[in-house]
């Protein structure tokens, strides 16, 4: 049985006046595999943060649920230390076995290798709790999400469906727009 982690009501952020988005509600849920996609500059990790608790400059409501335990993972930026990869797997790997019902990923796939990838994969295959990701990695995107997040035009647009059928509804939008 699935339980609520998050209410959003009405979340409108800005960076520096800039809109990135407005208005946003929407519930999530323990069951939840949710990726935030968009362009780079669209608000993504700030929403990720947001929803992390380590951003706190928006309007309106992010209601985390009673007892959630939650991980978050940010994007790992070039790391000297053994590979960059093999340091954010590591931190991965601690994150998925502490079993928290919740777990923020910011860019995940990023600086792994191909045994680290298939790693990941399979911890997120077994993992039974919330996963909320941001990413540009379209195969993950597609193999382990069914509710894509869409940061565009100052909005974001829930799809619910895997991120091929997304792309699919917008190219057919697109091409009757051009029919018009």
């Amino acid at each position: 049985m699935s339980y609520q982690i998050f209410s959003i009501k009405n979340l409108s952020i800005s960076i520096e006046n800039i809109l990135l988005f407005s208005d946003f509600s929407a519930s999530i849920y323990s069951n939840n595999k949710i990726c935030i996609i968009g362009r780079n500059g669209s608000g993504k990790t700030t929403l990720l943060k947001s929803l992390a608790g380590n951003f706190s400059d928006y309007n309106g409501d992010i209601i985390k649920s009673k007892n959630i335990s939650s991980v978050y993972i940010k994007q790992t930026l070039n790391i000297e230390t053994k590979s960059c990869g093999e340091h954010l797997f590591q931190k991965l790997w601690e994150s998925f076995r502490s079993v928290p019902n919740l777990i923020l990923l910011d860019e995940p796939t990023n600086h792994l290798d191909e045994h680290n990838r298939n790693q990941l994969d399979n911890l997120i295959d077994k993992y039974q709790g919330c996963i909320i990701a941001v990413s540009h990695d379209e195969d993950f995107i597609q193999k382990h999400f069914d509710i894509i997040l869409q940061i565009r035009y100052g909005h974001i647009e829930v799809f619910k469906g895997k991120y091929l059928n997304l792309i699919r509804e917008d190219s057919l939008k697109i091409s009757k727009l051009k029919k018009i």
